[in-house]
């Protein structure tokens, strides 16, 4: 068994607004995202394009391969493949 100490408050935490945070410069700092400090915003819209793009040349890459993999050496494919 613990003995209960006195309730002790938490102190409120500080909100800043965007435009004055504190500084360690005297001079006010000010944020031109509408994000959290530290955060960068979701783009799903390119999310989605980087999905499809890959999802397009992948098989496109592997496809050119096949292809120039009978007339050129192995070994030069491969450097230029996954080398480049």
């Amino acid at each position: 068994y613990a003995p209960r100490l006195p309730h002790k408050p938490q102190p409120t935490p500080r909100i800043f607004s965007k435009t004055s945070l504190p500084s360690t410069t005297g001079l006010p700092l000010t944020i031109h995202s509408p994000t959290p400090l530290g955060m960068t915003p979701d783009r799903p819209l390119l999310g989605i394009a980087q999905m499809l793009g890959f999802c397009i040349l992948a098989p496109l890459g592997d496809a050119l391969a096949k292809v120039l993999g009978a007339t050129i050496p192995l070994g030069q494919l491969v450097l230029v493949r996954f080398g480049v």
